[in-house]
């Protein structure tokens, strides 16, 4: 596959994928997802996505994901979506975190939990690309493109249950 659409398509429609792993290198800055894919009829094919250079991480737990209590470790944690928005989704930010702004490029949602990412680079399989976005916005524009972007989001969902 040649591009990050590519790929995405691939994830998004092509097979059933569950995420069996995790790591988040803090002092590489890089977030990883060990995935298994599987096609008809065909054994789990083991793939991973890299997120390189993140600049910013927001994670949203569902209802139904809230940490209350254990989750067992053999949980089967399916992908249900992931996204890519070539110009981000927009202005992220967290009136805690001061002027801090991120501008995720990247949707995931695993199991009803939302991950968002801003990241400039990714890898697929060791394969990688450079993710170019523009921070050169006015706010209006950063609120359509979240909101453009979550709809786009939603309606993929939308029609995956149909």
């Amino acid at each position: 596959m040649n591009s990050i659409e590519q790929w995405i398509d691939y994830i998004n429609h092509d097979v059933n994928c569950f995420m069996y792993d995790i790591n988040f290198e803090y002092l590489e800055n890089r977030l990883t997802l060990y995935l298994k894919l599987y096609e008809e009829g065909e054994k789990a094919t083991l793939k991973e996505i890299s997120f390189k250079d993140i600049n910013g991480i927001y994670c949203n737990f569902s209802v139904h994901n809230k940490f209350d209590k254990t989750i067992p470790i053999d949980t089967n944690w399916y992908l249900e979506e992931i996204s890519y928005f070539k110009e981000g989704i927009g202005k992220l930010q967290n009136g805690i975190l001061g002027n801090q702004v991120s501008n995720a490029n990247f949707l995931i949602e695993i199991n009803g939990t939302l991950l968002a990412i801003e990241s400039n680079c990714v890898s697929f399989d060791s394969k990688e690309y450079q993710v170019f976005h523009s921070y050169e916005k006015t706010e209006k524009n950063q609120r359509n493109n979240i909101v453009a972007g979550i709809k786009k989001f939603l309606s993929r969902r939308q029609d995956l249950s149909e």
